[in-house]
């Protein structure tokens, strides 16, 4: 039981450095919204199970990454230091929920992973073209004016989710044969 207990930390280590990887993918040149955060945060939900690090750890580093992008690489659109981007709270918010997607994963397999891989892509963007609706002055307080901010994010909406299914698995992929391998290692020393 002890050897479990340690490949687990282990593997809660490797989830931190795969977490932390792919946000910094973020700073590596993509297609726009073809990226690896959603697949992060449903990593965090599954490998630390409903732990207070699940949600902190992938929002954390969200953030940190965010004020890079925000005071670094865009500030010439800021006129001062930018500590949240605007909408935070609904994008760390559709975040939070899918971290709770990922706590749900009984079991890994590639249907399983891919829907909820779909379903985190479409959980951010409803939450956040909801959002942008209500908060940006370009789109009418109607029916149509939401209609209208959900159409146009429709091409980021596509990319979000091929990005957020390839990573996932490529996330889910390493911390399952991690795993696997360390389990089939006290398997054969006994």
């Amino acid at each position: 039981m002890h050897k479990q207990k340690k490949i687990m930390k282990k593997a809660q280590i490797l989830t931190l450095i795969l977490i932390v990887a792919a946000i910094l993918s973020r700073f590596v040149p993509h297609p726009f919204n073809f990226t690896a955060i959603g697949a992060s945060a449903l990593l965090a939900g599954y490998a630390f199970r409903g732990k207070f690090m699940a949600f902190l750890i992938p929002l954390i580093a969200l953030w940190l990454s965010d004020l890079v992008f925000n005071n670094v690489v865009y500030s010439s659109s800021y006129d001062g230091f930018v500590l949240f981007t605007n909408g935070a709270i609904w994008i760390y918010g559709s975040f939070a929920l899918i971290v709770l997607m990922g706590s749900g994963l009984k079991k890994v397999t590639v249907p399983s992973v891919g829907l909820r891989a779909i379903m985190s892509a479409t959980i951010f963007f409803l939450i956040t073209n909801a959002a942008a609706w209500f908060a940006n002055p370009v789109y009418t307080q109607d029916l149509a004016g939401l209609i209208s901010s959900y159409l146009m994010g429709i091409p980021f909406f596509l990319n979000d989710i091929l990005g957020t299914i390839v990573y996932s698995l490529l996330l889910f992929g390493i911390y399952e044969a991690y795993l696997s391998g360390q389990m089939n290692s006290i398997r054969i020393r006994r």
